[in-house]
């Protein structure tokens, strides 16, 4: 029961919504007559939540460490999620998505009060990853998932092992079935090769782009730019240079910061990132630099827009 809370504390730590498999996998813990280990993982996980919320309420001022006060979840994000989450998860592992509930396994129900309560929640949520092209996207996209994808595929792996392999086993001879294994083995280890090279070309990218701000940029200044760019000062590392960040959008709907900038007497910065054309909001950002009368400043990166508003008198 320690160890369970342990682990099921730290998970919701490094995922808020992990939080949502806590009071199931303590009920099968419960059913399973191991009550006392119940008990003992719901205290253990309730000191993490009381540790949660008491540091959000110091760091932020609210309870859910959120920034805009705006609501993410919504049943108006189900068919949005559902059009994506149902395919992916029947093509990148074929039919994935049926493995916690045909799990034969003595910990079919862990799996299954891990997996589906997360997956739940996820398709209330308002966001799920995009790339460039549908192979990024099915890829990038269960991002949000990767709490419960490791289960997952386990699971996935076992079913396959006690389901699908006897039924193949009549059919295909051993050779056939080795040079599928070794074909498929070779497949996933090309994919991977070619996901990190992606990858670490994108982070690259990214800690090029946050050098060049700061080269420009002054520390303590305030900073208006999108979560592309806030995410990237705002992990605690020694050498990271502090700014004053105001969010410039959520859900494509522009912050207003007017009465803030409206104070301030020095000179100020825009910054924007964009994912994919169009996240800058052009008329929001048009309306920016008319009315502060911004100067825009060169970058390396070409998608990178920077701005200076000069001080107010």
């Amino acid at each position: 029961g320690l160890l369970t809370g342990l682990a099921l504390g730290a998970a919701v730590v490094s995922r808020y919504h992990a939080a949502v498999v806590v009071p199931f996998f303590i009920l099968v813990l419960y059913f399973e007559k191991r009550r006392v280990d119940a008990l003992v993982c719901l205290i253990t996980t309730g000191v993490f939540a009381v540790l949660i919320v008491a540091y959000n309420l110091w760091a932020f001022g609210n309870i859910s460490g959120g920034y805009t006060n705006k609501v993410t979840f919504g049943i108006e994000y189900l068919p949005f999620n559902l059009k994506y989450y149902i395919p992916a998860l029947l093509v990148l592992w074929p039919l994935q998505l049926f493995a916690p509930l045909v799990d034969k396994s003595r910990l079919r129900w862990y799996v299954r009060v891990t997996c589906l309560p997360v997956f739940g929640l996820l398709t209330f949520y308002f966001f799920h990853e995009t790339g460039e092209s549908t192979t990024q996207t099915l890829v990038l996209g269960q991002r949000l998932l990767l709490t419960i994808l490791p289960i997952w595929i386990v699971s996935y792996a076992y079913s396959l092992d006690t389901w699908f392999v006897p039924r193949v086993e009549k059919y295909l001879p051993r050779l056939i079935r080795r040079l599928a294994v070794a074909g498929f083995c070779l497949a996933l280890l090309g994919g991977t090769v070619m996901m990190f090279r992606a990858h670490q070309y994108h982070l690259t990218n990214l800690k090029n782009t946050a050098t060049e701000i700061e080269q420009v940029v002054p520390a303590g200044s305030v900073l208006v730019s999108n979560r592309n760019l806030t995410k990237l000062f705002g992990t605690p590392a020694t050498g990271i240079t502090q700014y004053e960040w105001l969010v410039y959008q959520f859900l494509d709907v522009p912050l207003d910061h007017s009465a803030r900038l409206a104070a301030e007497h020095k000179d100020w910065y825009l910054a924007i990132l964009p994912r994919r054309p169009g996240d800058e909001l052009p008329n929001t950002l048009n309306d920016y630099i008319v009315r502060y009368h911004m100067v825009k400043l060169p970058t390396k990166n070409p998608a990178l827009l920077l701005y200076r508003a000069p001080a107010r008198p």
